[in-house]
């Protein structure tokens, strides 16, 4: 005989009941209490998993400081990203970079209409790093540019931007660039990953559940199930279906049923969509 277990947003809430007033993400730990169930000697299994695609690349917040020299005096811009923001690619970064120079006017325009920016982000498929190019400053309008009402000032001697990493910021691994200052002095610079970027953290992701069996238990849980995110896009809704069901025996009399979701560090996930729809089959 068989029988299913359905866990959705409700058991995200100690109180089985899902309150989105109070129940703020992260949402990685659903629970339901088996009120006295003993499933001892039973097996367990994922049936079918629903979720969206919800944990972001920048999850606390993270900034970094951009330098911009007028006369002989650098002045600091700050540039910040929102936690839980997620950048699909180094191209939505790099736009949101940009929006960042128009809103401070760190930027010139060409005759043609064209916003001309003295720093950029950029991925080198070739090479498999990110670039972050930086480019000199004139010490004067350009005879075919304009400046924008906002324009900080010229320095006295050309000088690229400067851009300062602080110790663990979050673009440390997005970027795979350490934690530094980089300065590209009089002339264009482009400075290449050290470390292999990490534009998407999460490469895969583990099921947890604490009532089934394993021998060597990661956590004090047992991984029910891995996956992957491949070929769904941020925000969309991620289905999992095993053609076979990995069953495992159940070795507890907990009155507890607890389901976690682990990166591949086994770090808690940080799941921003609490619709979730997971079916446990018991046998």
């Amino acid at each position: 005989m068989t029988g299913s277990i359905i866990l959705t947003e409700g058991n995200l809430s100690q109180s089985g009941v899902f309150n989105s007033s109070i129940n703020k993400a992260p949402f990685n730990r659903l629970t339901l209490n088996l009120r006295g169930l003993n499933l001892q000697g039973r097996k367990i299994g994922l049936k079918k998993l629903n979720l969206y695609y919800s944990w972001p690349n920048v999850q606390s917040g993270t900034s970094i400081t951009i330098s911009w020299k007028v006369g002989s005096t650098y002045n600091d811009y700050i540039w910040t990203l929102p936690p839980n923001t997620n950048y699909g690619s180094m191209s939505e970064l790099n736009s949101s970079l940009q929006t960042f120079c128009i809103t401070n006017g760190l930027y010139h325009i060409t005759s043609t209409g064209s916003n001309v920016y003295y720093i950029e982000l950029k991925s080198n498929s070739s090479t498999y790093k990110i670039d972050l190019s930086l480019f000199p400053v004139p010490t004067g309008l350009p005879a075919t540019y304009t400046a924008p009402a906002n324009f900080p000032g010229y320095p006295s001697t050309t000088a690229t931007p400067r851009v300062l990493i602080p110790t663990g910021s979050e673009l440390i691994g997005i970027l795979g660039l350490p934690a530094g200052l980089y300065d590209g002095a009089t002339i264009p610079k482009v400075f290449s990953s050290i470390y292999v970027p990490q534009l998407t953290p999460v490469s895969t992701v583990f099921l947890t559940c604490n009532i089934a069996k394993n021998d060597v238990p990661i956590n004090g849980s047992t991984v029910i199930q891995a996956f992957t995110t491949r070929g769904t896009e941020y925000g969309a809704m991620i289905e999992i279906q095993p053609a076979e069901i990995s069953w495992y025996e159940i070795d507890s009399n907990s009155n507890n049923l607890e389901v976690q979701f682990f990166d591949q560090a086994f770090n808690q996930l940080q799941i921003q969509d609490p619709q979730i729809c997971l079916h446990l089959e018991v046998k």
